[in-house]
């Protein structure tokens, strides 16, 4: 992933077209910091990088780059029943099907909001606002909540479900479940917050339980790993792992594109000339 000041994008380079000296190699010291940037073509000939001389500033670098891996995220969840194909008929699902509820317990494990003192995802605690339940899972280090959208409260009086739309609207990410032979096209739900959609749909073979998935993302949003596997179809119990690491790196990756950029920008600089006041040579 390369940054600059004008965009955010994914670049791929052969370990081959990075060039260094034979003493280098010979004792196994790797490249040089201005081999790599010449490597990725970069708009910076490196020559003003200088070697960090103090233990503090290395580990102050360390601390900014870690600030830059969110620890918790939020999650839309929407489920779609066989033919639906507008977002007035997804967001007035209530009932679902046994093949949904299976792949939210592949998710994560169904939590009790009031009263709940971890990571909450913007859902209320306190008044049962958001409904009585939701999914939460913790995996690698990281708290996920899922906003799914059958879960959220459903108004009868209310044609547009305000309150559901809010939460699965205000998501980067949203992880939709095909129950039948429908086609999602993301452009049916609308939401200029939404940046990143992966498709689910459960297929049975011989008995065994697989997935089908794909990926649909804004094109400010570059192509990021995992990729999807060809033919794009995951066993049930490599799902978890997979989608869970495509979500969190989406979240990531799209939080650094697009309308976002300025602010990543902005704040990356205010911590490096932080760091470049206290240990300017």
């Amino acid at each position: 992933m390369c940054s600059t000041e004008s965009e955010s994008k994914f670049k791929r380079i052969k370990k081959l077209d990075i060039t260094y000296s034979i003493w280098r190699k010979l004792f196994s010291l790797g490249p040089k910091p201005q081999s790599l940037i010449k490597a990725f073509d970069l708009e910076f000939d490196g020559s003003m990088i200088k070697k960090c001389l103090q233990e503090n500033e290395e580990k102050e670098l360390l601390q900014m780059e870690n600030l830059e891996i969110p620890r918790n995220y939020k999650f839309g969840v929407l489920y779609i029943k066989d033919q639906q194909k507008t977002q007035e008929e997804y967001i007035t699902n209530v009932e679902t099907s046994k093949e949904f509820q299976d792949f939210l317990d592949i998710l994560g494990e169904p939590i009790t909001l009031l009263g709940w003192k971890k990571y909450r995802g913007g859902l209320d605690v306190k008044h049962n606002a958001s409904g009585e339940t939701s999914i939460y899972t913790e995996w690698n280090d990281f708290s996920i909540m899922f906003h799914v959208l059958t879960i959220l409260p459903y108004n009868e009086k209310d044609s547009q479900q305000v309150t559901r739309k809010k939460h699965i609207g205000n998501d980067v990410v949203v992880i939709v479940f095909i129950d039948g032979n429908t086609t999602f096209v993301p452009s049916s739900f609308k939401s200029k917050q939404n940046h990143i959609f992966i498709a689910v749909k459960p297929l049975k073979d011989d008995e065994i339980i697989k997935y089908q998935l794909e990926v649909s993302m804004r094109n400010c949003v570059p192509q990021y790993e995992p990729f999807l596997p060809l033919p794009p179809i995951i066993k049930k119990d490599e799902l978890r792992d997979f989608l869970l690491t495509k979500a969190c790196q989406g979240e990531r990756i799209a939080q650094k594109s697009g309308k976002f950029f300025d602010r990543f920008v902005n704040f990356r600089r205010s911590l490096l000339e932080e760091i470049w006041e206290r240990y300017q040579y």
